[in-house]
């Protein structure tokens, strides 16, 4: 029928406090515009989905401006020498409760630590901001699910994204 099934876990925090300092001078993790990251938003639409057109990468970035309506967003981000973001995550805050979504690096950058050091920050600027459940969601059986159990994080359940690659006539 054209329907494409993902299963996301849901992964809440629940680590020491003392887990969510990040090791100063090693990784700087800086707060930044919705400008300034949908660069990377945009190069990593285009490298991972290929197939969509540059209005449809245009409109799903730009869709990220509206989310801070409704949330607290902290758009946070590790820079490169010109300014440039080659790794970012975003953190919204809604009450006590916090999320961290897109966590990406660059894959020229990958493994340096980068992700970490965002993650830790974003944990850090949560629990500052008085909020006592912070989530973030992975793909079931993938290596950020486990990754991310390292951090602190525990698996509470699942959720089902439903997408249809086809509409119907």
């Amino acid at each position: 029928q054209g329907w494409q099934i993902l299963e996301l876990r849901l992964l809440l925090y629940g680590g020491a406090q003392s887990a969510t300092k990040v090791p100063p001078g090693l990784i700087t993790v800086v707060p930044v515009t919705h400008e300034v990251v949908s660069t990377l938003w945009q190069r990593s639409w285009r490298r991972d989905q290929p197939g969509f057109a540059d209005d449809a990468v245009r409109q799903l970035v730009d869709c990220e401006a509206l989310t801070d309506a409704v949330l607290r967003v902290v758009n946070l981000a590790v820079l490169d020498s010109r300014g440039e973001p080659i790794a970012a995550t975003q953190l919204r805050i809604d009450g006590a409760t916090a999320a961290i979504e897109a966590v990406m690096t660059e894959p020229a950058h990958r493994r340096a630590g980068f992700a970490r050091a965002l993650v830790l920050d974003a944990l850090a600027r949560a629990r500052t901001a008085g909020c006592d459940a912070i989530f973030l969601t992975a793909v079931a059986r993938g290596w950020p699910h486990h990754w991310y159990s390292r951090l602190g994080f525990t698996d509470v359940g699942s959720r089902f994204q439903a997408t249809r690659s086809t509409i119907p006539n």
